[in-house]
Parts: C-alpha cells; sequence; structure tokens
C-alpha cells in the first residue's frame, strides 16, 4: 500500500530464514503488550466491580457516612474504607458477605475489607455528661434560688414582729420607743460600742419600797481606755435619756 518495492532474495532459503526472523520479533513484541492488555483490562473489571459495590451496598447503608473517598489496593487485595460512624462487627460482617457472595463481585470477592469508624462513643458520653452536668448545675441555682427568697421572706418576717413588738411596748408605755432605732443611731454616733441593750430593772434599797429603773447596758471595746470610756458614757446617758424620754437612766459597763 506504501508502494515500497519488493525485496529480492537471492534464493529460497535466505527468503525463509529473514521470514522467520522478522516472526519472531513481532511475537517477541506482541507477547509483552498482550499481557499489559489482559492486566489493564483486568484492573478495569476490578475497579468497575468496586465502584459499583461501594455505590450499591456501602453508601446505602443506613445513618451511616463515609470520610473521604474509598481506597481499593489491587497489589494487596484489601479494600478501605473510613467511616464517621463506629462501625460494628455486624456491619463489618455483612459487607464482607456481600462482597463474597454477590456473583457481580467476582473479581474482589477475595478482597479483605478495612474498615476504621470514628469512635463516636467517647464523644456521645461527654455529650451526655455534659448535658447532665448542665442539668444538675441549673437544678442547683434553682435551689439556691429559692433558699434566697425564703431568706428574704424570713428577714421580711423578722423586721414584721420587731415593728409589731415596738408598736405593741409603744402601746403599753409612752416613754418605750423603737429599739432598733436607738440601736443603730448608738452605734453611728460611738463606733467603739460592741453591744447595747436596755431594760427596766426591779431595784430596792430599803427592801421595803420597789422601783422600776432603766438600765442600759454598754460593752465597749476592750482596747479602748477607761479614760476614754468614761466621757464617752456621759455622753450617751444624756443622749438615750433626752432620746427615751427618761428622767433618769443607768449605764452598766458589760
Amino acid at each position: 500500500m506504501l508502494r515500497f518495492p519488493m525485496h529480492k532474495y537471492a534464493n529460497a532459503a535466505k527468503r525463509k530464514r529473514y521470514a522467520t526472523i522478522a516472526s519472531v520479533v513481532g511475537i517477541a513484541v506482541m507477547i509483552p503488550a498482550i499481557f499489559t492488555f489482559l492486566r489493564v483490562f483486568n484492573e478495569n473489571q476490578i475497579q468497575t466491580q468496586f465502584q459499583n459495590f461501594v455505590n450499591t451496598e456501602v453508601r446505602e447503608i443506613p445513618d451511616f457516612q463515609l470520610i473521604g473517598e474509598p481506597d481499593i489496593n489491587i497489589d494487596k487485595s484489601e479494600i478501605k474504607f473510613s467511616f464517621f460512624n463506629e462501625v460494628t462487627d455486624v456491619t463489618k460482617n455483612l459487607l464482607s458477605n456481600q462482597l463474597k457472595n454477590n456473583i457481580n463481585y467476582a473479581k474482589i470477592k477475595d478482597f479483605k475489607i478495612l474498615i476504621k469508624g470514628s469512635d463516636t462513643k467517647s464523644f456521645e458520653l461527654i455529650t451526655t455528661a455534659y448535658k447532665e452536668k448542665r442539668e444538675e448545675l441549673q437544678k442547683s441555682k434553682n435551689i439556691i434560688d429559692g433558699l434566697q427568697r425564703e431568706i428574704a421572706d424570713l428577714q421580711t418576717t423578722i423586721s414584721t414582729l420587731n415593728n409589731r413588738i415596738e408598736q405593741d411596748a409603744l402601746n403599753k408605755n409612752e416613754k418605750v420607743i423603737a429599739f432598733s432605732r436607738i440601736a443603730k443611731e448608738a452605734k453611728i454616733r460611738y463606733a467603739d460600742i460592741e453591744e447595747i441593750g436596755f431594760a427596766s430593772v426591779l431595784s430596792s434599797k430599803d427592801f421595803i419600797k420597789i422601783d422600776t429603773v432603766p438600765v442600759a447596758t454598754i460593752r465597749w471595746n476592750i482596747k479602748l481606755p477607761d479614760s476614754i470610756i468614761s466621757p464617752k458614757e456621759r455622753e450617751l446617758r444624756t443622749w438615750l435619756q433626752k432620746e427615751m424620754k427618761l428622767d433618769t437612766l443607768f449605764i452598766k459597763r458589760d
């Protein structure tokens, strides 16, 4: 077809020898090509069945998510899958049985399936523990809020009772005033006072006549010297007599 001139051989033996050499060389060149073709064809079938297995069997597993693309190693006869979920032995066995028993995967039926699943149990346990601790914290907060409300209610009740007591005392005796106010003002005026008390004491000098004597009991700071306490007590008695509208008042040092 290319119009090359025909080579003329001197004799038939030489022509036969050259033809034999050409045939041997041609066959030698074709053998590797045939093996390469068969290998590529086989790998192509393996890849096709592998992709069908992934799309038909693996991706159809409910609630399972693949991480990345599955990998196949033809030389080692291994198939690798990575799942976001933790994969149980039951799921692994199911995939292996589908690979071995389905004729559509004849080329890869002897491949070993390697599955790596994320350890989601630890994550779930941590999440559950975190939620439980948040619920416990919220319950504790609710309890504390409830106790604080109860304390506030008790303080209100105590204040109400004190007001009633003082009001009852006022109703019985006009000279008695709200002791809580006197105590607060005394502490403001005399910061060294540690404690103050007031009472009407029954007293008798001749053991016959009994008088009612108003007595204020004062406890001063122990670090305060007597030279300072004495003038303060005189000022305090004058002030208390005026506030309590008393003719006489005795100061008793505690």
